[in-house]
């Protein structure tokens, strides 16, 4: 697969999450997981500026989990797990 440099400014973080669900979905990922994806993205961005400037991404990142309620560990994991794979491809993405 072909991989698309971001450059930042370029793209909202919006635009951004859709490329990476793109991506999953042609990687085959599951169903399951895909909807594990979707929805927990979309409380992301929801909450989010929506914006790719490193400062702003931080702070969104950063209340977004702690706004999770802290009720169990599960609760917790599969978010981050979700949105750090996000972050992760981004970092590769450059």
């Amino acid at each position: 697969m072909r991989m698309v440099k971001m450059q930042q400014g370029t793209l909202t973080l919006e635009e951004a999450v859709q490329k990476f669900l793109m991506e999953k979905e042609a990687q085959h990922t599951g169903t399951a997981a895909m909807a594990d994806y979707r929805n927990c993205l979309a409380r992301f961005l929801k909450s989010s500026h929506n914006s790719m400037e490193y400062d702003l991404l931080d702070a969104d990142v950063l209340a977004f989990f702690s706004s999770i309620p802290d009720t169990s560990p599960a609760r917790y994991n599969k978010p981050f797990q979700n949105v750090n794979a996000f972050l992760n491809w981004m970092v590769e993405q450059e």
